[in-house]
């Protein structure tokens, strides 16, 4: 990429990122043209679980000030209940149901013009993802990522990779897209080693725990069958193996407190994106945070050894979107 374009990756040396965003309209074709493609070792980087930062001259959607009071106040941040958002494909709002509070039309507007906007610059990126992806849910999360109280597993400032248990991926890879649209607070993101070492140092040294045993771990997740059993026809090993690394990481003290980590400050109008399944991370302040989901299919990916699929030994059929159900799977 050219030098106008900054990269940011976990295995480069800087330990502290701050990135000025620009801003515009609710228009989505403001997009510059100097969002130039990933070159092959970005893009190997980024499907080891880099975050990769856009460029500062990025445009997106201006969030008016009066919304923003509005949302604040929508009931929505009780426990159990994480912020609202968007399903693109179904074009309902979340927690369902959630009722035609004022504001709500314009509140959609703004996350489908996000939605639209980073679509366009990731596929600008990485053109090999074009067609490839499937739209999740555009999430706003007003309120302070430090202070939400929220069950365990659904803590975003413990380290992690994504798993949704609601909405399965089947083996796809989950592309989550972050954009910070607070006017004068920054974004602190964390992340740790990507699930590959993770893996390998489970392995070699005994931390993180859960990857001492890839065998027992796939048993266990086959065990566990009876939790799964509303979602049995949508879900596969894969995502079984998934939930148990995101619950076990989350619950390893010794992890959360010891591993390696890096810091990273995105001020307002920063955004980034990384492919979260293997991208091990946690937000763990600020406010105003967009975030924006898709899967991917994996066979758009350009380095199959790094599938999550493949390192946690989950291979179903990853040419097909028929998902095995869990006492089937590979």
């Amino acid at each position: 990429m050219g030098s106008e374009t900054p990269l940011d990756s976990i295995n480069d040396s800087t330990s502290d990122y701050r990135l000025t965003g620009g801003c515009g309209g609710i228009s989505v074709d403001l997009l510059s043209s100097r969002i130039e493609t990933l070159g092959h070792s970005d893009v190997q980087r980024l499907e080891m679980g880099a975050p990769i930062l856009l460029p500062a001259h990025f445009s997106h959607p201006r969030i008016p000030a009066d919304l923003r009071a509005v949302v604040e106040k929508w009931p929505v941040h009780g426990w159990g209940r994480k912020h609202p958002s968007w399903a693109p494909l179904t074009k309902k709002v979340h927690p369902n149901p959630l009722r035609p509070y004022t504001g709500q039309s314009d509140f959609i507007d703004i996350l489908q013009a996000f939605q639209q906007a980073a679509e366009d610059a990731i596929l600008r990126m990485v053109p090999a993802w074009r067609g490839a992806l499937t739209p999740d849910r555009v999430s706003w999360r007003p309120l302070e990522l430090s202070t939400r109280r929220v069950r365990w597993n659904a803590r975003d400032d413990l380290f992690h990779i994504d798993h949704f248990p609601t909405r399965p991926t089947g083996g796809r890879r989950i592309v989550r897209f972050f954009f910070n649209a607070c006017d004068g607070e920054d974004i602190v993101w964390s992340s740790t080693s990507p699930l590959k070492k993770l893996i390998e140092d489970g392995k070699a040294f005994g931390q993180p725990q859960v990857f001492q045993d890839m065998a027992g771990l796939r048993r266990q997740a086959i065990r566990n069958q009876p939790w799964w059993s509303g979602f049995q026809r949508q879900t596969g090993l894969h995502d079984a193996v998934v939930k148990l690394v995101h619950d076990h990481l989350k619950r390893d003290e010794t992890f959360q407190e010891e591993t390696v980590r890096k810091l990273r400050c995105f001020t307002p109008g920063s955004a980034w994106f990384a492919l979260t399944d293997s991208c091990c991370h946690a937000l763990l302040r600020g406010r105003w945070l967009v975030d924006i989901t898709w899967f991917l299919e994996p066979d758009a990916c350009q380095f199959p050894d790094l599938l999550p699929t493949n390192l946690l030994g989950t291979v179903s059929s990853p040419r097909s979107r028929t998902l095995l159900p869990l006492d089937k799977a590979a």
